[in-house]
């Protein structure tokens, strides 16, 4: 079992990789996500597919930019008002698909691990804090609390979206009325949970044998030559 902190970690070496790889090392680094996304239950490839669909329009805005946007080499045009520049677009569709790795990352990260379990590793990893005069469990607390008020305030979304439905509302009155009870139902909630107590676990030191797999085994799959 790898260590939570281990696989923060691990995602975050990936991310920073990624976002300085070349095109062979991306199609790479994609087929050993799809290969693991082969192993994993529908409901996980589900999740990433909701995750990438909900960021069309950023990737839409991304091939704006870089394909109509981008400075010409030749004439220093900086807008494109005809066909885009092809190197603009090769361009905006490597990032796309960076992106896109990186979001496949943290769903794997996310499915994989417990939100326990990433907090302590988020406290555990978060110890040089304590050099600047900052404490780590204030850290972790309010990552908890906020987590904790992010799940309610989509249950209460899903809930006032479902009363909506069943009204006859205008579209902006309804809005505004569904924005309304989110939030007095949200706040209603937090004073009731107010003196709620939180119990943390601190976790132990990972084993020095994970540490290969953030600092040699995925710089491997980046370095080594195509």
């Amino acid at each position: 079992m790898i260590h939570p902190a281990i696989r923060i970690l691990m995602l975050m070496v990936f991310a920073i990789l990624i976002c300085r790889a070349d095109v062979l090392h991306l199609l790479l680094a994609g087929l050993v996500l799809t290969a693991i996304y082969t192993r994993m239950e529908f409901a996980a490839i589900r999740t990433a597919m909701a995750m990438v669909m909900r960021m069309r329009w950023f990737f839409l805005s991304l091939l704006l930019i870089y394909g109509w946007l981008s400075p010409d080499p030749i004439s220093g045009q900086s807008i494109h008002w005809g066909w885009p520049e092809s190197e603009g677009l090769a361009a905006g569709f490597r990032q796309i698909f960076a992106l896109v790795l990186i979001m496949l990352a943290v769903n794997l990260l996310l499915v994989g691990s417990r939100r326990e379990e990433l907090l302590q590793a988020i406290y555990w990893l978060a110890w040089p804090l304590a050099w600047l005069g900052l404490s780590r469990t204030r850290l972790a607390l309010r990552l908890v609390l906020v987590l904790d008020r992010v799940a309610s305030v989509r249950e209460q979304a899903d809930q006032v979206l479902v009363e909506k439905k069943s009204g006859a509302q205008g579209r902006w009155a309804g809005i505004v009325s569904a924005a309304t009870r989110i939030i007095t139902r949200t706040l209603e909630k937090a004073d009731n949970t107010a003196n709620e107590e939180i119990v943390f676990q601190p976790l132990a030191a990972p084993p020095w044998y994970q540490w290969v797999l953030p600092l040699f085994l995925i710089p491997a799959l980046f370095f080594l030559p195509m």
